[in-house]
C-alpha cells in the first residue's frame, strides 16, 4: 500500500491525533511518526512548498524515488517486460507492465477476477533461467493511476501474464 505522506502532514497540521492520522490515511502509528519526524527535521510543513507533489514529497522525505521501476524497466527493456518496486529496493506497492506501445504504472494492484489456468514457463531478471507456474489467461486488474483515481482493466494474454507475474512479487512470490 502506498501511503500518502501530504495528507498526513495535512491532517497533523489541522491538530489530528497519531492515532486518529493512522486511521484516516490509513497506515500504522509508526509510519505517521517516522512521516512526522521526518518532516520536523526537514523543517516541512503543511501547505507543501509550491510544486511539490507526493511524489516528490516522497522523494525529499525518504529519497525514494517511484519513477525507479520505470528507469528499470527503460534500462532493461531488451530482456525484461514488467517491473515491481519492491523487487529494486523501493518499498511501494507499484508495478509497471509493458502494454506493447506504452507501459502502464499500477499503484496498489489488485487481481479482481481471473480465469482459464494454464501451465507456462517464465524468466525474471532475479532469477537466472526459467521456472514453471501456473497463470491465468484472462484477468481484471483493479488499481490506483498516477493521480490516486481507481482504475479497473481487463487484461488477457501476454500482458495478463506480465500483471501476475509483478503483482506475485508484491507479494513476495517469486517463481
Amino acid at each position: 500500500m502506498t501511503v500518502k505522506y501530504g495528507e498526513i502532514l495535512r491532517l497533523a497540521s489541522k491538530g489530528f491525533s497519531r492515532r486518529n492520522i493512522a486511521l484516516s490515511v490509513p497506515c500504522s502509528r509508526n509510519t505517521v511518526a517516522k512521516v512526522l519526524e521526518r518532516a520536523e527535521e526537514l523543517r516541512l510543513s503543511w501547505p507543501l512548498p509550491e510544486g511539490m507533489d507526493e511524489q516528490e514529497l516522497n522523494k525529499h522525505l525518504f529519497g525514494q524515488d517511484e519513477k525507479a521501476p520505470q528507469d528499470t524497466l527503460r534500462a532493461n527493456a531488451d530482456r525484461c517486460v514488467g517491473m515491481a518496486a519492491n523487487m529494486i529496493g523501493v518499498k511501494k506497492c507499484v508495478i509497471i507492465v509493458n502494454m506493447g506501445l506504452a507501459n502502464i504504472v499500477m499503484y496498489n494492484p489488485v487481481i479482481i477476477r481471473k480465469d482459464s489456468p494454464y501451465e507456462t514457463e517464465e524468466g525474471c531478471l532475479s532469477l537466472d533461467g526459467v521456472r514453471k507456474c501456473t497463470r491465468y489467461r484472462n484477468i481484471e486488474v483493479g488499481f490506483l493511476d498516477s493521480s490516486w483515481k481507481k482504475q479497473r482493466l481487463k487484461l488477457s494474454g501476454w500482458p495478463a501474464q506480465i500483471c501476475q507475474h509483478e503483482i506475485d512479487h508484491l507479494s513476495g512470490i517469486i517463481i
